[in-house]
């Protein structure tokens, strides 16, 4: 259940984006949409629980609609996912778009991450 951003990056993790690095820029394997600061159990179970009014919940649930791209292994480990290294993803830039699968991966993200990747020395 995306809301009206449809789980849109807002940041990348230092390693999912070496990752990249180390693929050329192609769409690695291993790359995934964490849904962070709120898991989307966490974030499912108080749209479920709580008692809404009206339709403020749409847009409580908009605030949560965003994701970080990560490494499979960074995703899964929600313990330390809070202290791993960041960078921005300017929303504005309509980048790494939802589908009802993964993510839009074209010239314009590959761009992106490829500056991304000189301004923090990891190309």
């Amino acid at each position: 259940m995306g809301a009206g951003a449809g789980w849109r990056p807002k940041e990348i993790t230092e390693e999912a984006l070496r990752l990249f690095v180390l693929n050329d820029f192609k769409l690695p394997k291993g790359l995934e949409r964490a849904h962070w600061p709120h898991s989307r159990r966490e974030t499912m179970r108080e749209l479920i629980e709580r008692d809404w009014g009206d339709s403020e919940w749409w847009d409580w649930l908009e605030d949560r609609d965003y994701t970080v791209l990560s490494t499979r292994a960074e995703n899964r480990d929600e313990k330390t996912f809070e202290g791993l290294l960041k960078f921005s993803i300017p929303l504005e830039s309509n980048l790494f778009r939802g589908k009802r699968v993964g993510f839009v991966y074209g010239e314009s993200e590959k761009r992106f991450l490829k500056s991304l990747a000189l301004e923090n020395k990891l190309l």
